[in-house]
């Protein structure tokens, strides 16, 4: 497990870099959607609860 520590105008910082924002969503969204059909379906959220070591 890894331990990042971000502070407020880190987040705001990148809030507000539209461009950086979408490209981390959407990279993100890419690697949860295994089916690849443009949905997150409840077993593809559990999934990725689960690897982070949530029930």
């Amino acid at each position: 497990m890894s331990v990042e520590i971000l502070d407020g105008a880190t987040i705001v910082h990148f809030l507000e870099d539209e461009e950086a924002f979408n490209s981390s969503v959407g990279n993100q969204f890419a690697r949860l959607d295994t089916n690849k059909d443009g949905l997150l379906s409840y077993d593809e959220m559990l999934k990725e609860l689960r690897s982070r070591g949530r029930p």
